[in-house]
């Protein structure tokens, strides 16, 4: 075993080993160290369970739900790298989105009926139990599924508990008791979800998982890292810092403790892979460790008085040198198991050629290539069966995205339709198919906003480029304006509709799927906003006073505008009692909300809008003078919006020359990442602002609308 540091962030500086371990123990003995494990920790024999990525012994998990996909047809070079470039927990989202939650059923592979063979707790799991019978340890996080640390435990004979195997309410409990209870009962935190015996509770909190990717950790969980992060020492080990709501709780959290890091081999600061830890060490007192883990395990076990032959017995092993013997020949019997787990899975949940496609499908539209997905729902058009409501309801649903991205509304708003009648007679389980009819009438809002946005464009182009009165121009201005009218209201209803069902499902939802409905609908409604405003701003332009803004059209347009405020406030609401505030798509929801709500014009709201601005400025680290800075460096989505938003603020408070700059190096910033809907916006407030009605029918023009 050796011992680094990180120095001046570049050097990796060898650390005296007795020194880096005297840490340790002292640690221990003041019950402040806390063991946060990944997978890694059971690529051992007994356990050996396979790993999200390819390992040197067994094939990754990832790997293998992408070759049983890939295998079943030819895909472009750049749709192939969008499905391997995957987790693994994106991954099984896609095939719950396709084929239902049942697919969740994949993790079964880390149990023990499916890997019979020597299955077990391993050496790491013993030393982690005899700690905390031994009273150094009160804490275990975990991004790991399997059971083996509570198998350990339960041999011990020490007592322990998983809140993720409780109900939820009773999960948020032991949560926010954890940090001040001071019994012996260890906790054991799964912040991924546990694997049960029971197949309906290890589906909800698998499918949390899913349905949560990008979205971030529920409250409690956040509270409990950021928690222990500030009052405790971590040690990290078997973790790769890939999944994208753990880690950077971890990175955000300012604290002072110390952090321990091991890693199988000398790491590479340079190595993309290992940026992210290297910039999270520099900022605290650290140590890595590098080499064997059971031997770091066995040191530590004998300077706390803890005997570690005692682990070795408990394996059914002499030495490390026979685990690693047995583990050889253990890695092949692995694999055979592997591979008839995955001929089972294969047969039960794609047992067509229609099945795989539809799921590949399903990850190149959402991946930006219409194209190929359009390709692949060809090929097997005629391969659905009639009566199979689950496939026919995600072929429609797939058809109505690319329908849309090629600015065909009518045709998406027809495919969305006939979806939601398959869906109703689907089998997808009925909490999972409430949730997605609620998110499908929130698709059926956002096409007909799209058709808002068509009808009111062409609206503007005739009012704006033709200045003669002929009395065909004026009828179909009027057609237009009806149409356009028609399908904001039905965009109203689709909003309104989607809200009520969730207050009134939410006494028969338990609080994981009032949570997850929440979350969905979170990213839903940014869309949604996104194109709710894009259309109301098309009907404003048609005001002969093109810089009037929303504010001086009809009062129908106020109250709808107000609505569409009432309703975002409410997700708003939702979203802070399950506690979304690390989440990108939070403050991309208060900026759209900001807007909102200066559109409507409210008396006294300038408040409301500041505050959700300077949240949004406070969370992302810009101060208001450095606007310019973050429209140059910035690329995420949210922070995109933002740009726009605070446009819309100078420009309602009356400095349009303000707003004008800001929008026009908002521009410039869409343009360098070829946003083409912000594109638009950006340039359509620019010539607003500066009352340029050739700019205004230039941007209208440009559209494939």
């Amino acid at each position: 075993m050796e011992a680094y540091r990180i120095e001046d962030g570049s050097l990796l500086v060898p650390v005296d080993m007795d020194k880096a371990l005297s840490t340790i123990t002292q640690l221990l003995k003041d019950r402040t160290l806390v063991f946060f494990f990944g997978a890694g920790i059971s690529l051992e024999y007994p356990s050996l369970l396979p790993l999200a990525k390819k390992s040197r012994l067994l094939p990754g998990l990832r790997d293998t739900l992408c070759d049983m996909l890939l295998k079943e047809t030819s895909l472009e070079p750049e749709g192939e790298y969008e499905i391997r470039r995957l987790a693994l927990e994106t991954l099984l989202d896609f095939f719950v989105r396709a084929l239902g939650d049942k697919t969740l059923e994949f993790y079964n592979i880390l149990k023990p009926r499916h890997l019979v063979e020597a299955y077990g707790p391993n050496y790491r799991h013993y030393c982690l139990a005899f700690l905390s019978e031994s009273g150094y340890c009160r804490y275990f996080v975990t991004v790991n599924f399997d059971t083996l640390v509570e198998d350990a435990l339960k041999v011990i004979g020490v007592r322990f508990t998983v809140p993720e195997e409780k109900g939820q309410r009773e999960e948020r409990s032991i949560y926010s008791e954890a940090m001040r209870s001071s019994n012996d009962i260890v906790c054991l935190c799964k912040l991924h979800g546990t694997l049960s015996d029971d197949e309906d509770r290890q589906n909800a909190t698998l499918l949390a998982t899913v349905e949560r990717v990008g979205i971030g950790l529920p409250r409690h969980k956040k509270e409990l890292l950021v928690s222990l992060s500030r009052d405790y020492d971590i040690f990290f080990m078997g973790y790769s810092n890939n999944d994208i709501d753990v880690f950077p709780v971890f990175e955000r959290t300012t604290s002072q403790r110390k952090v321990f890091w091991y890693c199988t081999s000398t790491p590479y600061l340079d190595d993309p892979h290992f940026r992210r830890i290297r910039e999270f060490l520099c900022q605290r007192e650290h140590y890595i460790f590098v080499g064997d883990l059971n031997e770091l395990f066995s040191e530590i076990l004998k300077r706390m008085n803890i005997d570690p032959s005692k682990a070795l017995n408990r394996v059914g092993a002499l030495s490390f040198e026979d685990i690693h013997s047995k583990q050889t020949a253990l890695a092949e019997i692995r694999k055979g198991e592997i591979r008839r787990f995955v001929d089972y899975y294969k047969s039960q949940f794609l047992p067509t050629h229609a099945h795989a496609i539809l799921t590949l499908a399903y990850i190149v539209v959402s991946g930006g290539f219409y194209r190929i997905g359009k390709r692949l729902l060809k090929s097997i058009a005629d391969d659905i069966p009639l009566s199979d409501f689950n496939l026919r309801y995600a072929y429609a649903s797939l058809n109505s995205e690319i329908y849309r991205n090629e600015g065909q509304y009518r045709s998406a708003l027809q495919e969305r339709k006939v979806a939601v009648e398959h869906l109703k007679e689907a089998n997808y389980g009925n909490s999972y198919q409430k949730k997605t009819l609620i998110y499908q009438v929130i698709k059926n809002g956002s096409e007909h906003m799209n058709l808002v946005k068509v009808h009111a464009s062409r609206m503007v182009l005739r009012q704006l480029s033709d200045s003669s009165c002929s009395e065909e121009r004026e009828n179909c201005i009027k057609a237009d304006r009806a149409l356009a009218l028609k399908h904001l209201t039905s965009t109203l209803a689709c909003l309104l509709t989607a809200l009520w069902q969730i207050v009134l499902w939410r006494r028969k939802m338990t609080t994981f799927d009032r949570n997850t409905v929440v979350s969905r609908m979170y990213s839903e409604c940014a869309d949604f906003l996104h194109f709710c405003l894009d259309g109301l701003l098309f009907l404003d332009a048609t005001n002969t006073s093109v810089t009037g803004g929303l504010k001086s059209k009809s009062r129908i347009l106020r109250v709808f505008v107000s609505l569409i405020a009432k309703a975002c406030a409410f997700l708003y609401r939702q979203t802070l009692r399950i506690g979304e505030q690390e989440s990108e798509w939070y403050f991309f929801i208060k900026a759209k909300l900001a807007q909102v709500i200066m559109h409507a014009g409210r008396n006294g709201s300038w408040d409301v809008v500041n505050g959700l601005i300077d949240d949004v400025e406070s969370y992302f680290g810009w101060g208001r003078d450095e606007t310019k800075e973050f429209i140059e460096t910035e690329e995420e989505r949210s922070l995109r919006a933002f740009g726009i938003t605070k446009g819309i603020r100078l420009y309602y408070q009356g400095k349009r020359r303000d707003a004008g700059d800001l929008f026009g190096r908002t521009l410039d910033a869409y343009k360098r990442t070829n946003h083409t809907g912000g594109i638009f916006e950006a340039k359509l407030w620019l010539a607003i602002c500066q009352g340029n009605k050739e700019q205004i029918i230039e941007a209208f023009r440009e559209q494939t609308w």
